[in-house]
């Protein structure tokens, strides 16, 4: 992979991107256990809207389980597209690299509603400013905070000199987060954390202008605020392999005239607002 310049090129493309709607391809049905989604939502803390607060996480990936209400989901589907529900979305590191391409193959190549991505458990990333927008940007910012505060947390670290999690709690946890193009292409990215080693695959093989996949392991997610062109402040999240690159470190690579490597440094997700305090 190349050198990405001011790391701001997906930002820049998607900000335009057109407002999309379901096709008549088909349908899906998705039976679940009512509230579920409210309770997800309702895990990753408060006053995400002014981007102030941290979300709130189980002690234990455990309690998280249980919480959710798992119940067996029955998925009923005349679509002319093979898709699944993905609410459980399997955990692959680097080694599992065909069956992450797989699995993302099977996710559905037409514009889902955000319901229907919410359903899913997808993590939208909305580049849209309108105001009948904004309810579902807060809800998929919670659901990334929830993967972000846990898979973050100190205490869930794995040790690897000593082999083993600190306080006895390893953690394995996915996500895919999906995006459009400009002409309407999704793109599916997944990413994973084992015992604190993050894996990266982004599938642009549907965007008429992609590159097809790319795939790369990761130390850590940074979170780090940036400015636009016009001053707006906002936050961004990165995967990189030196853990101890500072903020500072990463804006200077982000601003330079050289750019960055995505195979050293990412952006997995960012917010039009400014978030926390790091």
């Amino acid at each position: 992979m190349g050198c990405i310049k001011k790391g701001k090129v997906s930002r820049a493309a998607a900000v335009a991107a057109l407002s999309l709607s379901l096709t008549c391809c088909g349908s899906t049905a998705v039976s679940e256990k009512e509230g579920y989604l409210e309770k997800e939502a309702a895990t990753a803390g408060k006053n995400i809207e002014d981007g102030e607060g941290a979300a709130a996480v189980s002690e234990t990936p455990e309690a998280g389980k249980e919480a959710s209400g798992s119940s067996e989901e029955v998925v009923i589907t005349d679509s002319c597209i093979s898709e699944r529900p993905v609410r459980d979305i399997p955990v692959f590191g680097a080694e599992d690299k065909d069956k992450v391409r797989d699995y993302l193959a099977g996710l559905p190549n037409r514009n889902l509603t955000y319901e229907e991505a919410e359903e899913r458990g997808l993590i939208w990333r909305i580049w849209l400013n309108r105001d009948e927008d904004k309810k579902y940007r807060e809800k998929f910012d919670r659901q990334w905070l929830e993967f972000y505060q846990l898979v973050t947390r100190k205490d869930l670290k794995w040790n690897a000199e000593e082999g083993e999690a600190y306080h006895d709690l390893a953690v394995g946890k996915a996500i895919v987060i999906l995006n459009y193009t400009m002409e309407g292409d999704p793109i599916y990215d997944y990413l994973s954390c084992i015992n604190g080693e993050y894996y990266y695959y982004s599938d642009s093989s549907r965007d008429m202008y992609g590159n097809g996949n790319y795939d790369g392991s990761y130390k850590d997610i940074r979170m780090v605020h940036e400015k636009d062109s016009e001053g707006n402040e906002y936050t961004s999240f990165y995967l990189v392999k030196n853990n101890k690159l500072t903020e500072k470190e990463i804006k200077e690579l982000i601003d330079s005239d050289e750019g960055y490597d995505v195979e050293d440094m990412t952006e997995v997700y960012s917010f039009d607002y400014l978030f926390g305090n790091d």
